[in-house]
């Protein structure tokens, strides 16, 4: 799977390392530092969440298994307010 944003999507990084995202229905989500490193992991491997969470799991020396999982978390409260696509 690969996930991309879409069209009206805006995405801001904070000064605490943070983010906001704000979809085309009006939803704001504003995400911590994880949340960041979560997006830029996604951004860095071309939107395909297993490889942005292995990348997560080995920089930060965590069960891979548990960052696939709050990774597709994020990703699915994304897509249901609209801020991504995901294509097979």
């Amino acid at each position: 799977m690969r996930i991309q944003t879409t069209p009206n999507t805006t995405i801001t990084e904070l000064a605490n390392g943070g983010l906001t995202i704000l979809s085309p229905t009006g939803r704001v989500y504003a995400g911590n530092r994880m949340t960041a490193v979560m997006w830029v992991a996604l951004a860095a491997e071309s939107g395909d969440p297993a490889a942005a969470a292995k990348d997560i799991a080995r920089h930060y020396r965590v069960p891979a298994t548990q960052v696939r999982a709050d990774l597709d978390h994020f990703v699915g409260a994304l897509r249901g307010a609209g801020a991504i696509t995901a294509t097979p």
